[in-house]
């Protein structure tokens, strides 16, 4: 009778070891998937999501060069590039026939409703050397239904993004540029100063992250001299409802030895997980911001500087950039960090693709559960979507 009680155990058990294995294995064999888009984007110009189904590009401007037989030189035009859709289930990209007020490269969009997106700041340059100026202080409102753009008043403070440091929260736009805050004021249509930082971020080496309802994390070099390499390294957090900033770190060490290494991957529950170059390898480790301490440093099989990626599921990073070899520009091409997934719990990386075409910096964009369009910087290397499940 024990025997058989024993035996009836073991086998009302089975199902549920077997259930248990099963879900191990799924977990544990997780797909990435990364798509190419067929659409040529540059200059550092940040998309909008719209929808699961489609990203909105709000339009550039682009050097085109062609050779004059007769005249036997170059000709220097700037080409200018309407809005345009991307349909992420047909492939296609849909010409709207509609262009920016000010034609402009290096800005930020964000969609603020159903109808408007805001587009803020970038550069001017007219490669046919016709005047034009706009000192990374222009906003645009676009407006979905009526299918055109509107020129709103000046920005207090310059906006030239390299990370995403626009962020909606509690229906109000807050934008992080390296000489302060901002914030989009609904009722009036217009962006309005809310603080200045002491010291301002070196222009591509600062980023941010939404930790909560009322706070946003800010990190990155601050310039301590003008037209100087002395920085001070900090981690900022920011809180809204009091419209005040405090510091959670600094040093005053190089930005190879600093802990504040840029961009910087946010995490959950106000953390930031940062990697650092070592002698052999990489460093990964943790800030966080309740304790203001680092944490869980790692040593990672990834010989590589300014590694950028994103938090997935299960514990695992979407690494979708890293210098692995500077080269000898422009003789020898670099090697550079195209994708790669690192789990955080082994501290393994698999789906490591490298590429020689420097992409410098990519906007990560979430448009589902586990899906993303990620965005890129140079005119070589294709944008691509990426799914995990």
């Amino acid at each position: 009778m024990i025997k058989r009680a024993g035996f009836k155990i073991l086998i009302s058990t089975l199902p549920f070891v077997f259930f248990f294995v099963i879900s191990a294995i799924q977990s544990s064999c997780a797909k990435a998937e990364f798509v190419n888009i067929e659409y040529r984007q540059e200059n550092n110009n940040m998309p909008v999501i719209l929808s699961e189904n489609e990203i909105f590009f709000p339009g550039e401007y682009r050097k085109n060069i062609k050779f004059d037989l007769k005249a036997r030189k170059k000709q220097i035009k700037t080409e200018i590039i309407p809005a345009r859709i991307y349909d992420i289930k047909t492939k296609k990209i849909k010409n709207l026939n509609s262009y920016m007020k000010v034609p402009r490269n290096g800005y930020g969009a964000i969609k603020y409703d159903d109808e408007n997106i805001l587009v803020l700041g970038g550069h001017c340059i007219d490669y046919a050397n016709n005047r034009i100026n706009c000192d990374n202080i222009v906003v645009e409102n676009y407006n979905i239904n009526q299918n055109n753009f509107t020129r709103l008043n000046n920005m207090p403070l310059p906006y030239r993004p390299f990370y995403n440091t626009l962020f909606k929260i509690n229906n109000e736009i807050f934008i992080i540029s390296n000489n302060g805050i901002m914030n989009y004021n609904a009722k009036s249509n217009s962006i309005i100063k809310l603080l200045d930082f002491d010291l301002s971020f070196r222009l591509a080496s600062y980023n941010a992250c939404q930790i909560d309802s009322n706070n946003i994390l800010i990190w990155g070099e601050q310039i301590i001299k003008p037209l100087s390499y002395k920085q001070k390294n900090v981690i900022l957090k920011y809180n809204i409802l009091n419209n005040e900033i405090t510091e959670l770190y600094s040093d005053l060490l190089s930005s190879h030895e600093t802990n504040v290494q840029i961009p910087g991957i946010p995490l959950k529950n106000g953390k930031i997980l940062f990697i650092k170059k070592a002698q052999k390898g990489s460093i990964s480790y943790e800030f966080d911001a309740i304790t203001k301490k680092f944490l869980n440093y790692k040593n990672i099989d990834l010989d590589a500087i300014g590694v950028s990626g994103i938090y997935l599921e299960n514990n695992k990073i979407l690494l979708t950039y890293g210098c692995l070899n500077k080269g000898l520009e422009p003789f020898i091409r670099g090697i550079y960090l195209n994708q790669a997934i690192l789990d955080l719990d082994t501290k393994k990386i698999t789906n490591k693709k490298t590429t020689r075409n420097d992409m410098w910096h990519r906007y990560i964009l979430p448009f589902g559960i586990n899906k993303y369009f990620i965005g890129n910087y140079s005119k070589d290397t294709k944008s691509k979507l990426f799914y995990y499940n």
